[in-house]
């Protein structure tokens, strides 16, 4: 099979029954002109073609897998498990869920299982990450988990999330393949597509005026839900091989999911509305937030700083932050 990619065609070989990788993508690096952002596009265009392609039955599969990318750092283990805690506690029944933590040192792992022994954990572990940004694109090698195809659903979520109702409902969302369903926080405008925190591109006005007639809005990457399918495992190896080929500024791997499925259509930011809320806090803002816990509530911040968060956390559910000291 080929790609046909700027009058080049390059070779994709078969890795598997549904699988196909690049031949040689140093080669494929080297058509791409790193200066023009419309190649950018025209490369997440042909990719997803191609990838639009892989349609398999998923209605046999039973079990959906919740997953989280980590560090070996005490505050974002502490919020993970707090994470957990409001995940077990709001929860009547997780016997076909399971969770999965990517993480490059196995202690995190161990300390988390540890907590939660009743729990069906398991972990994907890899290199040492260079930084913060690096360990959380981990999120993209999500299927590459041995056993990823015996799901029928996908969450991931940050550490810094609280649930305060039943997982379920969330999985119970009926959704479409080859699609990514996430959010933005409220007030978001459509004009945020070309951010860089959500775009390693520029697009055209029309093209944002088609994502705003569509509904498409920018999405934070902090939560999202999708299908466990050979397509979206082929959509998110298009995605880490853009992260390859692109040399500018980029906002973690957000700006390459927003740019790689916002620019395809193959977003809902909708859907997820009903159950999620975003706060993006900062430490002196913390005491006048009004925060609406009927939904799920992410509680964003600096992506690296996990103090502000904590005293959050302490601030608005102690009784979570209180199950710290018990473990």
């Amino acid at each position: 099979m080929y790609l046909r990619y700027q009058d080049k065609k390059h070779r994709l070989d078969q890795v598997d029954k549904h699988t196909f990788e690049f031949r040689n993508p140093s080669l494929a690096s080297e058509h791409v002109n790193a200066e023009s952002n419309d190649y950018f596009l025209d490369l997440a265009e042909n990719l997803y073609s191609i990838t639009y392609e892989f349609n398999f039955n998923l209605d046999s599969k039973k079990r959906d897998l919740v997953y989280f990318t980590v560090g070996h750092s005490k505050e974002y283990i502490d919020l993970l498990k707090c994470c957990i805690f409001s995940i077990v506690f709001n929860c009547k029944d997780l016997s076909d869920v399971d969770f999965l933590l990517i993480t490059d040192d196995k202690r995190s792992f161990d300390e988390v299982s540890k907590t939660f022994p009743d729990l069906n954990l398991d972990y994907l572990l890899f290199s040492k990450a260079k930084n913060g940004i690096e360990a959380s694109m981990n999120k993209l090698k999500v299927f590459e988990y041995k056993d990823i195809f015996k799901y029928k659903k996908i969450l991931f979520l940050d550490a810094d999330i609280v649930l305060n109702n039943d997982i379920n409902q969330v999985f119970d969302l009926d959704i479409e393949d080859h699609k990514i369903y996430s959010l933005m926080h409220e007030g978001c405008g459509y004009e945020i597509h070309n951010s860089k925190w959500h775009n390693i591109t520029r697009y055209t006005k029309e093209k944002v005026n088609r994502l705003e007639k569509l509904k498409i809005k920018p999405f934070n990457a902090g939560q999202f839900l999708m299908l466990s399918s050979v397509g979206m495992a082929r959509h998110f190896t298009n995605v880490k091989f853009m992260t390859h080929l692109w040399q500018k500024d980029y906002f973690f791997e957000q700006s390459f999911l927003n740019t790689y499925f916002n620019y395809n259509e193959a977003t809902n930011t909708s859907l997820l509305e009903d159950y999620f809320s975003i706060y993006y806090i900062a430490q002196h803002k913390i005491e006048s937030l009004k925060i609406d816990k009927s939904k799920n509530l992410h509680y964003a911040g600096d992506p690296c700083n996990g103090s502000t968060k904590l005293e959050f956390l302490k601030s608005e559910f102690p009784n979570y932050y209180d199950m710290l000291a018990r473990t």
